[in-house]
């Protein structure tokens, strides 16, 4: 009872810290910074990442993957070579594809073979984390 007692806690412990955590980033001269988790995905076109908040909001920044990915917390897998997603935000996970939902959308974002077993894995230890 004890040890569940403390597992619990700590997984609470590390859900408020990582609620409190930010995305800055720079565009057209000027700095943004938006609360983790209130980005529902990552939508990368080349070196532009369009940034998909869950009201429906958009933003768009100049980040390579590599940098993009080290500035996220464990709540955000790579699903795709053009997505990463929010966890918290995933209703639906198929062999193909992911169904996210938020305030304002549902999307189906495609899941790639070469990120499906390792995003699965990701996304379920995290959403076990989560309960």
């Amino acid at each position: 009872l004890a040890s569940d007692l403390t597992a619990t806690l700590d997984r609470l412990i590390h859900y408020l810290q990582l609620s409190d955590a930010t995305f800055q980033f720079q565009f057209n001269k000027i700095v943004y910074r938006i609360p983790l988790r209130h980005i529902s995905y990552f939508e990368k076109c080349r070196r532009t990442v369009f940034i998909h908040l869950a009201n429906g909001e958009e933003f768009e920044t100049i980040l390579t993957t590599k940098s993009l990915l080290e500035k996220l917390s464990a709540d955000f897998v790579q699903i795709h070579h053009s997505y990463i997603v929010n966890v918290t935000y995933i209703q639906k996970l198929s062999q193909k594809s992911i169904l996210l939902t938020s305030q304002k959308q549902q999307i189906n974002l495609p899941m790639s073979r070469k990120f499906n077993p390792i995003a699965k894995e990701q996304i379920l230890i995290r959403l076990r984390e989560t309960i």
